[in-house]
C-alpha cells in the first residue's frame, strides 16, 4: 500500500488537527535536538548513527548561511531505499544523486526563488535533474503573490512573508502534480510556515485546504501527519503524529515511528547501537560550525543564532554520550 508522509511546520499559537487522522503520539524536541529528530524521522537512525544536528550550516565567506546537503547525511533516508519513491522539500537532499534512480527527490531549495535563479533552478537541487525543467513553472514568485492571497492566509505584504508563503506553495504544487502522475512507495513532503500571521485561524483553514488536496489525491493511501509546533516564547518544538491506520500504534519519538513506517514498508532498517559515528565526525561539525572570521553585519544575526543551537546540540550529545558510558 502506497504511503504519504506530510510533514507540516506550524508557528506559534496556529491549531491544526487533520480532519479523518487519528492522534498516534507526540514527543517533545529539547533545544538543540530539532533537526536531529527530524533526521531520525528521516532514516531510522538515532543522531549518533546519522550524524545530522542542523538543517543549516555557515559558510566561510560569511555571506548567508545554506541548507545542508545530502552529503552531511550519514544514513540512506527512506526514500532512497524505497522503489518509485517521492520526497519534496525535505531537507539534506540538496546535491542528491541516489543510486535509487526510480526516487524523485525535490530540494527546498529548488523552491527558494532568488536574483540568482529566479529564471532557472541551480543544478542540484532535483533528481533526476531534468526535472528541473519541467517544474519550473510551478514555482512560485515572492513578488507576484496577490495580496489578497496573503491577506487570505493570515499574512501582510512584507517580503519576508511572500518569500516563505511562495516556497510553501511552490512544494505543494510540485508535490501534487508529481503525486498526480501515478503511484509511489513513498511520498514524503514538506510544507513550511514558520511566520507568526496576523489571524492563526486563516492559516490554519488554509492549511486544512492544502491538506485536503493530499487526502482527494492519496485515495486508499496509508496516511501519515507530523505537525511541528513550537509554542510561544519555548526554546524547543513538538511534534505530534496522525495518521489513518486501523492498529493502535502509540509512537513515542520519530526513531521508532520511522522504524516501524519502514517494517509496514517492507525495509528491514538493522542498526547496531554500538555502530556509532567516530569522534571524527563530530569534531569535523564543530569546526564547521564556528562564526566565521568574515561576518556581514546583516547577515551576523542569522549565524550567530545558528552556530549557537549547534553548540547546544553538541553539549547535548556529549552528556547523552557520557550518560551512556
Amino acid at each position: 500500500m502506497p504511503c504519504l508522509l506530510l510533514l507540516i511546520d506550524l508557528p506559534p499559537g496556529v491549531p491544526y488537527e487533520p480532519d479523518g487522522l487519528t492522534a498516534l503520539g507526540a514527543w517533545h524536541n529539547e533545544a538543540g535536538t530539532e533537526s536531529a529528530n527530524l533526521a531520525s524521522l528521516t532514516t531510522g537512525a538515532v543522531v549518533e548513527q546519522h550524524g545530522i544536528i542542523a538543517e543549516w550550516e555557515c559558510r566561510p565567506d560569511g555571506v548567508l548561511p545554506r541548507r545542508a546537503p545530502r552529503s552531511r547525511l550519514m544514513i540512506q533516508p527512506l526514500w532512497e531505499r524505497l522503489p518509485d519513491s517521492l520526497a519534496v522539500a525535505w531537507p539534506w537532499t540538496t546535491g542528491s544523486n541516489s543510486a535509487n534512480k526510480n526516487a524523485t527527490v525535490i530540494s527546498p531549495d529548488f523552491m527558494r526563488i532568488v536574483a540568482s535563479n529566479a529564471c532557472t533552478p541551480l543544478p542540484g537541487h532535483t533528481s533526476p535533474r531534468l526535472l528541473a525543467k519541467a517544474l519550473e513553472p510551478l514555482r512560485f514568485l515572492p513578488g507576484k503573490l496577490d495580496p489578497d492571497l496573503l491577506w487570505q492566509v493570515g499574512y501582510g505584504e512584507s517580503l519576508a512573508e511572500s518569500t516563505m508563503l511562495a516556497e510553501a506553495l511552490s512544494a505543494h504544487a510540485i508535490a501534487t502534480a508529481l503525486l498526480l502522475k501515478g503511484p509511489t512507495s513513498l511520498a514524503a513532503v514538506r510544507l513550511r510556515f514558520t511566520m507568526p500571521p496576523n489571524t492563526p485561524t486563516r492559516l490554519s483553514e488554509f492549511v486544512a485546504l492544502l491538506h485536503r488536496r493530499y487526502n482527494e489525491i492519496c485515495i486508499g493511501w496509508r496516511h501519515y501527519c507530523v505537525i511541528r509546533t513550537r509554542p510561544i516564547n519555548a526554546t524547543a518544538s513538538h511534534d505530534s503524529l496522525w495518521g489513518n491506520t486501523p492498529d493502535d500504534s502509540r509512537y513515542a519519538n520519530a526513531t521508532t515511528f520511522s522504524r516501524a513506517l519502514a517494517k509496514q514498508m517492507g525495509l528491514s532498517l538493522r542498526f547496531d547501537d554500538n555502530e556509532v559515528l567516530p569522534d571524527s565526525h563530530w569534531q569535523a561539525v564543530q569546526n564547521r560550525y564556528q562564526v566565521p572570521k568574515l561576518l556581514r553585519p546583516d547577515v551576523a544575526p542569522v549565524i550567530i543564532k545558528i552556530t549557537s543551537e549547534v553548540q547546544t546540540a553538541l553539549k547535548v550529545l556529549e552528556l547523552r554520550r557520557l550518560a551512556a558510558a
